[in-house]
């Protein structure tokens, strides 16, 4: 990591510039999974910034090696790479476009943002209003590709030991190896809660590809 003292004023260091906007939007997100509902029409800024305060975290606590494509995607070319060392400037960018979210989401949700003036535009608050729509419209559309679904993966069950267990252990693996461990955990909280067989093999069709 690099030195404390370039990233001393950011939210990392719980110095960010608008504290209390931040702590307001995290008591709006779930512990786990995405935000209740949301859509392009609801919610859609607030579903930005729990993506993004996920990728913030992965930066600093992991060097974004849990989360590059996502960081990527919300946070733009900041000149970081996998692994590098933090620098000045890069902390700077980061921070910029962590607060630009912020804002977004506390506008969304009707969060007074303490610190934060909207800048006069030529025509008025209308403008100010299209800027913003603008912005929201914009956020809604790289969480839409964000969160395109993944394939699911092809397991072969016909032919293999029909117990429950034997469906559940290689349903949650080919989930894992895909790349879905969230899906895999999922998957199999429903499937030792389910009450036969049956619904076993239903989940199991509906999180993989079986044959």
């Amino acid at each position: 990591m690099a030195n404390p003292e370039i990233y001393a004023h950011t939210y990392w260091s719980h110095k960010g510039k608008y504290p209390a906007a931040i702590e307001a939007l995290y008591k709006l997100v779930p512990a786990e999974g995405e935000i209740p509902g949301w859509s392009a029409d609801h919610n859609a800024a607030l579903e930005t910034f729990r993506i993004a305060a996920n990728c913030y975290y992965d930066l600093y606590n992991n060097g974004l090696y849990n989360r590059l494509k996502e960081f990527r995607k919300l946070f733009g070319s900041c000149g970081y790479k996998r692994g590098d060392e933090l620098t000045e400037e890069i902390v700077n960018r980061v921070e910029d476009r962590m607060n630009e979210i912020i804002i977004q989401a506390a506008i969304e949700q009707g969060i007074t943002v303490e610190g934060y003036e909207a800048k006069a535009a030529p025509n008025g608050a209308q403008a100010i209003q299209a800027e913003v729509d603008r912005l929201s419209d914009e956020l809604a559309s790289n969480h839409a590709k964000l969160t395109k679904a993944a394939p699911k993966p092809f397991v072969q069950l016909s032919g293999e030991d029909g117990n429950a267990f034997s469906i559940i252990g290689r349903c949650g693996g080919a989930l894992k190896k895909a790349g879905q461990a969230d899906k895999a955990k999922e998957f199999k909280d429903k499937a030792f809660a389910s009450d036969s067989y049956d619904e076993v093999l239903r989940l199991a069709m509906e999180y993989c590809d079986v044959a």
